[in-house]
């Protein structure tokens, strides 16, 4: 509360009545934590979106090859909006591509121009408190507010750091300025939201710090408050030793302590990773990340409920999971269970964006951490588990898409190892959010309720039969894949 209370009887009240609302978050975030345990063969309650910052935005060719790489669509896209820049507009058309993926657009807002340099005299966060920067901000929040669908605002990540010129200590900012100036910009969005009358705010805010390290400037000084944030995150990358001062980390080096004391600062708050990857250089990439998606996240950071990859190469350091087949095999293995949602919220309209709640079990089990990746032995996208019928193929070991891998059309059914000789897709082409064969959350979970034990899958109109061997596969109405008369859901026996 930003006002104080004066009258005891009054105050008295008030925790009475606010004491119910402080039992039921506590026994949400409870709730949270026991039913976020491993993802591997069990029935979800809470999932947490996936998502990345690729290169190349505005072009959608570097997301499509990454997710191609990766076996699955992204529930966030992520992308940089810097002040400056000759863009620095809220842009409604992109929003909207990104909308009509089925993705989630995350707008990471940056006060400083290209330079990236950490002295900016005009960027400094005093010129943000005192309004010089108000009438770009309101033209922002304006259109934010006139496209009207949810979307997460990452504004001046990374502020506990000596790298950006809205971090305290450079650029002549003083401290308290940072989450003076984040209130700032925050009411000035709620003002926007109010006039001429009251529309509700599509806005998520994320709060998103560098993991903490020997001489970061300390959270709890910077955090806006719980009347600002919607979202926590953190930012934290394994930099391998790819420069002298850099040592290897796994994955809970990096993020322990900060995941700790955030978790710690704002309890009742839905945690995401912000930025991570790793280097190459120094040790196992793919185990890395093996670990990371596959065993960590799920198991020992259980109130994280969004990650988000950083795929580029900046800096000199080697961060997309394409800098070698074993590190994109493992990623692959790691983020195929259904704990990671994937690119179905086309439609969502809820703010601020809750978590990711599924009710369907996982298809796919995760691989151990190993040095090379092997594919597993139940199939990808949903496809029936090959029999006898099923070898080895050589057209499948450059498999790179979800298409067919020959010219028999054989369907590759794992990562590059197999081809199920029983599928026979005569034209499969890769598509938003019901790749052939790609299995879509609510579609297997509806045909699993509806009694078929093969489950569901997003694939083209009139290979239901044809998919499975015994010709089970029945076309489920109404149609939960989100797509257009093209892509069915096909449920199937076997």
């Amino acid at each position: 509360m930003k006002e104080k209370l004066n009258f005891k009887i009054l105050s008295i009240a008030i925790v009475l009545l606010a004491l119910p609302l402080t039992l039921a978050a506590v026994k949400t975030q409870q709730y949270l934590t026991q039913h976020a345990a491993s993802p591997t063969g069990r029935l979800y309650t809470f999932s947490i979106y996936w998502g990345v910052s690729p290169s190349g935005l505005p072009s959608f060719s570097d997301l499509t090859t990454f997710e191609t790489d990766a076996k699955k669509g992204v529930a966030i896209v992520n992308f940089f909006t810097l002040w400056g820049n000759t863009y620095p507009n809220f842009s409604a058309s992109f929003m909207n591509q990104i909308r009509a993926h089925g993705s989630i657009p995350m707008i990471t807002w940056q006060p400083d121009d290209p330079s990236n340099a950490a002295i900016e005299p005009t960027w400094t966060l005093a010129s943000i408190i005192s309004g010089t920067h108000d009438a770009y901000i309101k033209q922002f929040a304006t259109d934010a507010k006139n496209w009207g669908h949810p979307f997460f605002l990452r504004f001046a990540h990374e502020m506990n750091g000596t790298w950006y010129p809205w971090d305290e200590g450079i650029n002549t900012n003083k401290t308290g300025e940072y989450v003076a100036a984040w209130r700032h910009v925050h009411d000035v969005f709620t003002q926007v939201y109010q006039t001429p009358s009251i529309v509700p705010s599509n806005v998520t805010w994320v709060w998103s710090p560098n993991v903490e390290y020997g001489g970061s400037i300390p959270l709890d000084r910077l955090y806006p408050g719980p009347s600002y944030v919607d979202w926590v995150g953190m930012d934290g990358y394994n930099h391998g030793t790819a420069n002298s001062y850099s040592p290897w980390q796994t994955f809970s080096t990096v993020f322990s302590s900060t995941y700790n004391h955030i978790t710690s600062l704002a309890p009742n708050k839905p945690l995401m990773i912000g930025e991570t990857a790793s280097e190459e250089s120094g040790g196992d990439k793919g185990a890395w990340l093996a670990d990371a998606f596959g065993t960590k996240i799920p198991n020992t950071f259980p109130k994280i409920k969004a990650v988000i990859l950083f795929n580029k190469k900046t800096g000199g350091w080697n961060w997309p999971i394409e800098s070698s087949l074993n590190a994109q095999h493992a990623f692959a293995n790691a983020i195929c269970s259904n704990y990671y949602v994937t690119n179905q919220y086309n439609n969502l309209n809820t703010s601020p964006i809750p978590v990711a709640i599924t009710t369907y079990q996982s298809q796919c089990p995760i691989l151990p951490p190993t040095s090379t990746p092997t594919p597993a032995s139940s199939p990808r996208f949903g496809v029936p588990s090959p029999t006898s019928s099923s070898k080895p193929n050589s057209a499948c070991t450059t498999y790179t898409n979800h298409n067919v891998c020959n010219n028999n059309r054989q369907l590759c059914d794992q990562v590059g190892v197999t081809c199920s000789l029983f599928v026979t897709y005569a034209n499969c082409k890769p598509q938003t959010n019901g790749v052939c064969g790609y299995t879509q959350p609510t579609c297997d979970s509806i045909a699993r309720s509806k009694g078929y034990k093969g489950g569901g899958a997003c694939i083209l109109l009139g290979t239901c039969k044809a998919i499975t061997r015994d010709g089970s596969g029945a076309i489920l109405q109404p149609n939960p894949c989100g797509q257009g008369t093209n892509i069915v859901c096909c449920a199937f026996n076997n």
